[in-house]
């Protein structure tokens, strides 16, 4: 089941924004320059760059944030019901909203309720508010070890192809590993079920 059959759009919000990176990435500069086969450090940046866009693109391929971090996501008003957050949240931080008379307010997180770690709903109904901004804390492993070897190979492919073709097209170019078998690598850590 798709994201998008399970909760109807009126109940997300916007694409949860990242406050606060994981602390460390899934691969370190030492495993990607080990996989690219660099010796120096003159691509040390582009390389570093590499690593947050592959965690990134793996993130948005599975639907799901790949290592802790902080998250959060804003709705205009309450929704009738839920609120969607991301896949496997760790913990809600805060629910802060403007009230009718224009007041800063906050929900306190002993009122609401965690549901399959993805979204949240109140335990007596939403106040009446708008400017909802929901802070949160979400992973689905714990740490960069924690990270499954055929996500890392993944990542590892994407860090390739982005140091070694700079443009997203060139004359030279005559085969891709099959996308079939690229995609194989993650299809089990996908977030379907929601």
């Amino acid at each position: 089941m798709l994201r998008g059959e399970f909760f109807p759009d009126a109940v997300g919000a916007d694409t949860p924004e990242v406050t606060a990176a994981p602390a460390a990435e899934a691969l370190t500069l030492a495993q990607a320059k080990l996989h690219l086969r660099v010796d120096d450090d003159t691509d040390d940046e582009l390389i570093e760059a590499a690593i947050v866009s592959a965690r990134e693109a793996l993130e948005k391929e599975l639907d799901r944030p790949l290592l802790p971090q902080t998250c959060v996501v804003r709705l205009d008003e309450f929704p009738r019901e839920r609120i969607l957050l991301w896949s496997d949240v760790l913990e809600v931080v805060s629910i802060k909203y403007t009230d009718l008379t224009g007041a800063a307010q906050q929900v306190d997180v002993a009122d609401i309720r965690l549901r399959r770690r993805a979204y949240i709903v109140p335990r007596n109904g939403w106040p009446k508010g708008e400017g909802v901004e929901v802070t949160f804390k979400c992973g689905a492993f714990d740490s960069p070890d924690a990270v499954p070897e055929s996500c890392c190979s993944w990542m590892k492919l994407v860090i390739g192809t982005l140091y070694e073709q700079r443009e997203s097209e060139t004359a030279e170019q005559t085969y891709s590993l099959p996308g079939r078998f690229v995609a194989g690598l993650i299809d089990r850590y996908r977030n379907e079920s929601l």
